[in-house]
């Protein structure tokens, strides 16, 4: 054989290994640099430990399940999740993890936090670029704060007022309301002063949390006149109020916003619970279809709320995002502001001030029965 054209073979078919192998190379990286970095962090900011913790720990527990799962189905993403206490009672408290947040670069959305806490967390975090998804903040100001990534994905608190004050004079048609408030609680604050406006109450009167004896406040219920009661505040005092006030022989209708849904309820006010109305401005937990109730009474051994509902649909719209490679705190904030998408308790969209769509909001009427609560009727925006 011609050695030289055995070498000129040898030549050629060397470079024509080199060509592929560059070429596969090429085609590796350019993969590569297609394929979706789906990785990010999330953080929670409620109350977890304190006497007004319960919500709290049922949207961080929402929370929580939603990212096990998500890791479950999404074996090749990294996610993590850092829970955060901010305790009620410790005044400062929530300024300083919003701050420790904040300086955690990975932390691209934030599920949180309370009504009480979100005027300052808010701001840190807009500052920062983190995208805010707040599942139960009532306060209604909090969208007009010009914290550019704030999200809210349930009524305001005037809102959820205007529908208990629709209910009480149009279907119950109730005088003569008494209205009980928490003192300190921020929550109700709007709920509160909302129905007030709107009915003419026969008188007010405040609790602190933590109150065991509703003596007090029961003798003035009733030396009223009332035709009805109406509580803002937690399940625990709720249940409290209602139990001593049926203990003195009043039979007058009870109304609770919507804290008061919490299953935990009937355990505190017994048999007095039953005919308890709850204005609810998010979908009940008896109308969430799928999975969702057996996977978190397994998980966590408690039964789910509305509020577990709430974190766990916020924490989706999160890690949708992730999922589809948002994980910058900028494009993570792009891909909330023009989200549109379904979740347990309905369709979510946001406005641009990250109010929920107005033709979205409604709110549900809830009636103990047989120890649990019942939808009695759903109402909406603008409707009578």
């Amino acid at each position: 054989m011609n050695k030289s054209f055995t070498t000129r073979t040898l030549v050629i078919a060397t470079l024509v290994t080199l060509i592929a192998s560059v070429s596969a190379c090429g085609g590796e990286k350019s993969s590569l640099q297609n394929k979706v970095m789906c990785e990010g962090k999330i953080a929670t900011i409620f109350s977890l430990t304190g006497p007004s913790s319960s919500i709290g720990i049922d949207v961080t527990n929402g929370a929580k399940l939603a990212v096990e799962q998500f890791k479950t189905q999404n074996p090749t993403c990294t996610v993590e999740l850092a829970e955060n206490d901010s305790p009620q009672v410790i005044p400062g408290n929530a300024k300083e993890i919003a701050q420790n947040v904040a300086s955690d670069e990975k932390v691209i959305g934030v599920i949180g936090a309370s009504s009480k806490d979100a005027p300052v967390v808010n701001g840190i975090l807009s500052d920062a670029g983190i995208t805010i998804i707040s599942p139960t903040a009532f306060n209604p100001e909090l969208s007009e704060q010009g914290h550019t990534t704030f999200h809210r994905t349930l009524p305001d608190g005037r809102t959820q007022g205007k529908f208990s004050a629709r209910y009480i004079n149009s279907i119950l048609k109730l005088k003569k309301v008494f209205v009980v408030d928490d003192e300190k609680v921020v929550f109700t604050k709007p709920v509160i002063s909302t129905l007030k406006e709107n009915i003419s109450p026969s008188g007010t009167a405040l609790f602190q949390t933590g109150q065991t004896d509703f003596s007090s406040i029961i003798a003035q219920i009733i030396d009223s006149g009332a035709d009805g009661v109406f509580m803002g505040g937690y399940h625990t005092e709720a249940g409290l109020l209602i139990s001593q006030l049926r203990a003195a022989g009043s039979t007058i209708p009870y109304l609770c916003n919507s804290a008061v849904s919490d299953p935990r309820y009937f355990g505190v006010a017994g048999a007095a619970s039953e005919g308890t109305v709850v204005f609810l401005p998010l979908t009940p937990v008896s109308e969430i279809k799928g999975a969702f109730s057996n996977d978190y009474r397994t998980r966590f051994n408690a039964e789910s709320s509305p509020a577990a509902v709430q974190g766990f649909d916020a924490a989706n719209i999160l890690l949708a995002g992730i999922k589809a490679g948002k994980n910058t705190r900028s494009s993570m904030e792009e891909f909330v502001d023009a989200y549109d998408g379904e979740s347990l308790g309905g369709k979510i969209a946001f406005a641009p001030n990250g109010e929920i769509n107005s033709e979205l909001v409604s709110a549900w009427v809830l009636k103990a029965q047989g120890g649990k609560f019942v939808p009695d009727q759903r109402m909406f925006a603008g409707s009578s």
